[in-house]
């Protein structure tokens, strides 16, 4: 039973068969390269850059960054154009000057270089929209050192 349907149906013209199996295989590769489909990728490593950076040190303050430092973005666009982006096509900056009172900076990310000439093409969506960072205020650090010397020195001619 098998061995009859074997025979009669699939080995039955089996070179026309196997033929047109290539055939839509290729026209299948055509069509993909042809309509050049919509992509998503994500790309990690993108180190970000502070601009105004003044805002913050002014000669009584430091700060250290305690996330954003380094971003992921997820992109969209055509596969042609995508599929041959890196991190280093990225430029992501944080502006100090926009800093809020949560001590947040927003990140705002564009295509660089010879890339930039698909920013009209390309969707970028940052995994990160702020940088969050920790002021330090050096002025209010030093009186707290005097005064804990003081304390100590206070409790040393008591006891």
């Amino acid at each position: 039973m098998i061995r009859r349907f074997v025979k009669k149906y699939i080995l039955n013209n089996f070179w026309y068969k196997l033929l047109a199996v290539i055939f839509a295989f290729v026209l299948w590769l055509v069509v993909l390269n042809v309509t050049d489909p919509e992509y998503t990728r994500t790309i990690s490593g993108i180190q970000v850059q502070i601009q105004n950076e003044n805002m913050v040190l002014d000669g009584t303050h430091e700060y250290t960054v305690e996330s954003g430092a380094t971003i992921k973005v997820t992109i969209t666009g055509k596969r042609s154009v995508i599929s041959t982006m890196t991190h280093s096509d990225f430029l992501a900056r944080a502006n100090f000057a926009e800093l809020s009172i949560t001590n947040a900076a927003p990140i705002t990310v564009t295509l660089t270089g010879t890339k930039q000439r698909y920013s009209s093409q390309v969707t970028i969506v940052p995994n990160e929209t702020s940088m969050i960072i920790n002021v330090i205020d050096l002025e209010a650090e030093e009186e707290t050192e005097e005064e804990t010397e003081e304390a100590v020195q206070n409790a040393g001619v008591k006891g």
